[in-house]
This record gives structure tokens, sequence and C-alpha cells, in this order.
């Protein structure tokens, strides 16, 4: 049976990239601040991901690239916007809250970007 999701167009068989949701438990020091620890994994999961838009800087302000991307997971309620996403060897950081796409708890939504570094101007 085919399940599908009417407002992103997201079916089940569109699932086909598999991820790696990734997070640094925090802790506190003697002084009282936050501080990160090692990265940890939440899990893995099957996704649709799709690339948006890239950006390249080209002036003093703005010196990064970035590619922007979209990922459709099923539904969890254990993400958090500070958590990232691993994905081919990528980075991918969560931009966003992560939303429910449909209200129905079936599509979780991840708006995401990747920092590509420099790699120079001929």
């Amino acid at each position: 049976m085919m399940q599908t999701g009417n407002a992103m167009q997201t079916s089940i068989d569109d699932l086909t990239e598999r991820v790696e949701i990734r997070y640094a438990e925090r802790h506190r020091d003697a002084a009282g601040n936050l501080i990160p620890g090692e990265p940890q994994s939440r899990g893995t999961c099957w996704a649709k991901v799709l690339p948006l838009s890239a950006v390249v800087g080209d002036g003093v302000e703005a010196k990064a690239n970035v590619v922007r991307y979209r990922v459709t997971i099923r539904y969890r309620d254990d993400l958090w916007p500070n958590d990232w996403i691993a994905w081919r060897g990528k980075v991918l950081t969560i931009t966003a809250p992560p939303y429910d796409a449909e209200s129905r708890r079936k599509w979780l939504v991840l708006d995401c970007q990747e920092a590509i570094a420099d790699a120079g101007t001929p």
C-alpha cells in the first residue's frame, strides 16, 4: 500500500537516502557555562533529500558558499534545531525548527544547509 502526503507530494517510495541524525551532548563546566561534548547519533532513517538552492559568496561580507537542502523523513519527535544530518559524507546543519508537513504526524521536514569550503577562484 502506497502512503502519500498531499502537502509535500511525498510517498514512502521517495525515501531513498539513508541519513544519520547527529547531535552534540552539552555539559556544564564549573562556572555553569554550556560546553559541547562529543558528537552522538540519534539514529539513522530513510529520507528524501532535495537540493533547493546554492549561494556563492563573492564579496567581503559573504565569504561562505552554501547549498540549501530540504530533508523529509518519517515523523519523529526527538529532533532539536541544533541537531545536524550526516548524509553522503556531508554535514547538513538544520537551519529552522523541524516541522510537521501536514499536521498529521506523518512527515517531518528539515530545512538544512551545507557550508562549502571556498575552493578559490581563478
